[in-house]
This record gives structure tokens, sequence and C-alpha cells, in this order.
């Protein structure tokens, strides 16, 4: 009689097959499986042989049943369980906790495939596994990591054999492939997905955990002062740029008044004041440094804006650190004159510049110690959300509230 056949995460007795031959009079097992074999999978708890047919699964119509097919029987359901093993890395022949491959049905070219959806209560609640007529997904693909029940010379042979070095090049960009492709596969919807765009204003967090009976919880927001500050940092950066070329009158009293109401005109009075009270030397020096870290930045966070699996907040962390980088730059731009030369070194038809040192002002040190007491009160004042240490009353949650559509639980 046949089994369904069902996955789950852990390892036991039930996940041992033996890989025999398609001839029924020659099963050939212990012997090196290679790329393109047609075979047949023995299970050896229930000897019984895996098998798929024209007969739709338990939860997916348009998908093929999988089952077992005992070894007492006739032997007139051969056909339908033989499959063919087709090696998708790892070379030619089938290795243990290398290879990854497909097993396809010879009679109705489905491929052996499980998804996320669990079975019922008859099933235990695992995970189904099901013939699936399209090839390509990559939740078709299986792995090996043992050799139970192999030849114990072979299994000696396959242990002793030297591990392959490759370059690190290599090693590299197949990383790289398997990220990007593992990435591309995660295109389902999360309540508490966001958008690139939303992530350096902090809009949306991620709730991580919640326990009911002490009304704790886990909500990812990051510091939103510093996130805050920050982006205004990097703002400046791309405002100077848009602004560089255009002409204010700063002496204009209805130009200075309309300055506090528009974000990009005040930042472009900011910066062309500032940069204008430095020689061009000094403007380099702060474009150099701070591009590297605004470039940084960018190359960790708008790459985000090509994808199309589900994005979360956590993702811009990388990015943050780059933004904080950027933030210290503009704020020694600001407050600092000057910087520590000389500027270049001599050369056969430039002179050796005189030494100079930054000047430092009291006020750039009070705005650094500010900067650093409102991070820290920010994160002390959202940290038992940010570690679920303590509950906080439905008042406390309201005042932590700075945008709607932040969504603490037991706010009500």
């Amino acid at each position: 009689a046949g089994q369904q056949v069902t996955g789950y995460a852990h390892v036991d007795q039930n996940n041992i097959w033996h890989i025999v031959s398609d001839d029924p009079n020659n099963p050939k097992t212990g012997e090196q499986v290679k790329n393109k074999d047609v075979i047949r999978l023995l299970h050896v708890a229930t000897s019984s042989w895996l098998l798929a047919h024209d007969v739709a699964s338990p939860t997916m119509s348009t998908n093929e049943e999988i089952t077992t097919y005992s070894t007492n029987e006739d032997g007139s359901r051969l056909n339908e369980t033989t499959f063919q093993i087709m090696l998708e890395s790892g070379g030619d022949k089938l290795r243990t906790m290398a290879s990854t491959f497909k097993l396809i049905h010879m009679d109705t070219k489905v491929a052996v495939w499980t998804h996320s959806q669990k079975l019922p209560d008859w099933g235990f609640e695992q995970q189904e596994i099901n013939g699936n007529k399209n090839l390509i997904q990559k939740s078709t693909l299986w792995w090996s990591d043992s050799l139970e029940g192999s030849d114990p010379a072979e299994i000696e042979r396959e242990a002793s054999r030297p591990v392959k070095k490759r370059a690190f090049i290599l090693k590299f960009l197949e990383l790289q492939g398997r990220m990007i492709s593992h990435n591309a596969g995660l295109t389902g919807k999360h309540p508490y997905q966001s958008q690139p765009i939303e992530w350096p204003f902090l809009t949306k967090g991620i709730s991580f955990w919640t326990q009911n009976d002490t009304r704790k919880q886990i909500y990812l927001l990051g510091n939103p002062f510093g996130m805050w500050i920050a982006a205004g940092s990097l703002a400046v950066i791309v405002f100077r740029e848009a602004n560089v070329d255009v002409d204010v009158d700063v002496d204009a009293d209805a130009d200075a008044d309309a300055s506090m109401f528009n974000p990009t005109m005040s930042l472009s009075l900011v910066t062309r004041t500032r940069l204008h009270a430095l020689d061009i030397d000094v403007q380099k020096r702060f474009y150099y440094a701070t591009g590297f870290f605004f470039f940084g930045w960018a190359l960790h966070y708008l790459p985000f804006f090509l994808m199309g699996r589900a994005l979360f907040l956590h993702h811009y962390m990388p990015a943050q650190v780059f933004s904080y980088m950027v933030l210290a730059a503009v704020h020694g731009f600001i407050f600092v004159e000057g910087v520590d030369g000389p500027i270049s070194e001599a050369g056969p038809e430039v002179r050796l510049r005189r030494l100079q040192r930054a000047v430092v002002p009291t006020l750039a040190y009070i705005t650094a110690a500010l900067l650093m007491v409102l991070h820290l009160a920010s994160f002390m004042y959202f940290a038992p959300l940010s570690y679920g240490t303590t509950a906080i009353d439905v008042p406390g949650l309201g005042r932590r509230k700075l945008l709607s559509q932040w969504e603490f639980h037991f706010a009500k």
C-alpha cells in the first residue's frame, strides 16, 4: 500500500533512502551516481519505492501526488517509480553536502517539489511533497547529507578524498549568485514589509515579538533622532550638488523669509555660504572625504530599489552606518575651520605647503556633545521597545508613537 510523502526539518530514520538503478534485476546499490542517471529511490523504513503518478496532490490540484509503492507488489508500476537525477551544482557526480539536484519523474516529467503550505491534521502539519510541472522553481532542488547504506569502502574513499581548493574570486561570485537567486524567490507579502524610500525617514518599523501576559514587545525602530538627523546630513550633500549653480541673494529679505519655509533653499544657503568661506583645496578635501561615505551609503541602499522581494527596515542598517559617517563629516564641515595639512605634498612642480591646523571652535564641541546627548536620550526612551525589557503602558506607547504608521501592540 502507498503512503503519503511529507517533509520536515529534523533528521530521523525516515529520512533515509537508498539510490538504486532503474533495472529491477540489477539494483547497483553503492555505486557512484552521475548526472542524468535514471534511478529509483527505496525508502528504507517502509521498504517502498518513491512514486509519482497522474493524481492530484492533496493540497494542489495542479500538481501530482507523490507517494510510495510497496516492494511486495507485482512491479507493474515500475515506470512510475523511475526518476532522472539532474545535478545543478557540485560537479557531474552526486556528492553529499556539495551537490544540489532535481528529481524529474520519467513518466510524467514533473519535478519532486515542496512548498510552505502545511498538510492538515492527518499529515501532522508537515510539508507536502508533490510533483511540480514548473521545473525551474528553486524549491525543486534537493541535497544529500550522508552516505547511509552505501558500501563502506566507498564511504571511506569519499571521506579521504582531498578537498579541492577554489580561487577566492570563484567562491565570491558563487556566493553572490546564490544570494541573488535566493532573494529573487522571496516574493511573498508580509505585514511589516516596507519600501526603500521609507527607510531613511523611519516611517514603518517591524514587530518581532510580543508577550500577552506581560504586555512586553520588541518593535524595531532604530534610533529615531539619529536616523532623522543622519537623513538630514545626506540631504545637505544632495541639495548642495543640486543647487551649486543657483544664485541666492542672501541679503534680500524676501528670499531670506522664504528660505525659512523651504528646506531645500535653507540647506542650499547653509552649504553655499559655508563653502564659499573656504578655499578651493579645503572644499576638495571635504568633497573627497564626504563623497566616499556618501558613495558607500548609495552602494548599500540604492540596489534595493531594483529588488522584487519583500523588503524590511533592517535591510537599511548597512547603509545607515555610512549615513552616520556622512553626518560626522557634515558636522565638521559646518563647524570646523580648515583642515589639518599640508593639503598637498611637495613634488617636482609643487612646493610644500606650510603646515596648517584646523580651528575647532567651542561651538563645535558644544554641538557634538548635544548630538551625543540627544542620541543617548532617544536610545533610552525607545529602549523598552527595542529590547522588550519592560512593558510600556498605553499612554507611554502613545507618547512614543511619533508617526501614525508605527503599529505598536497593546497601544489600546
